[in-house]
């Protein structure tokens, strides 16, 4: 949607008609693991106005079926403490090297 400004304006009204407040879609990057559960975690924010957006006329091949959402559920919820703990052990003002041990053993 990044690249097309006709899609991302399509998405944008989806999310207005739903009330949404409106949101640029996170995208997975490579290098940043992280990205993939921050991308999950907004889609499912945004799961209506997604379904709203691929409903529309035309190839609905993008469009995930209720067991792809819970398998996106699923990996939210493992993904979700190996988020947390990145976080934690990723800081840059304070010593992290201490933690990660601890975070590895109540996981």
């Amino acid at each position: 949607m990044r690249t097309s400004h006709n899609l991302k304006a399509d998405f944008e009204n989806c999310q207005k008609c739903l009330g949404q407040q409106v949101k640029v879609l996170v995208q997975e990057r490579e290098i940043r693991w992280n990205s993939t559960f921050l991308m999950l975690k907004q889609a499912t924010e945004l799961r209506d106005a997604l379904t709203l957006f691929y409903a529309s006329p035309g190839d609905q091949s993008n469009s995930l079926s209720p067991q792809e959402w819970e398998l996106v559920g699923g990996a939210l919820e493992i993904l979700q403490s190996l988020y947390e703990a990145t976080h934690e052990i990723s800081g840059e003002r304070s010593v992290t090297g201490s933690k990660v041990i601890p975070l590895l053993m109540i996981r």
